[in-house]
């Protein structure tokens, strides 16, 4: 089962880099920015957390590439990309909260 969701995982990698070359963009559905944002919402995530985690990312990268490869741009690159996401879940959490506190106008 874990070989199954490496399999599709690798998939959709694949297809956001196609895209990303293609296009320029990554666009991600909004089916899965609604289910993010439901998840991120169910399990209690805070807008601190978003920073602790992009921290870690930046770091992450730093580490994982060619030390002469890692400059201001790069680093840059991927901070715009994760605020990018991390504002659109944060938008579908807001928005899911918004529906769930919202009063019911059936009777």
């Amino acid at each position: 089962m874990y070989f199954l969701f490496l399999c599709v995982k690798n998939l959709k990698t694949c297809e956001s880099a196609t895209q990303l070359r293609e296009k320029g963009e990554i666009v991600v559905s909004d089916t899965t920015l609604r289910h993010l944002g439901s998840v991120h919402l169910a399990k209690g995530v805070l807008d601190p957390h978003f920073e602790v985690v992009k921290e870690a990312l930046l770091r992450t990268v730093k580490e994982a590439i060619d030390e002469d490869k890692w400059n201001e741009d790069v680093k840059c690159a991927w901070g715009k990309a994760y605020d990018c996401l991390a504002n659109a879940i944060k938008a579908q959490m807001k928005h899911a909260d918004d529906t769930v506190a919202a009063p019911s106008s059936a009777v």
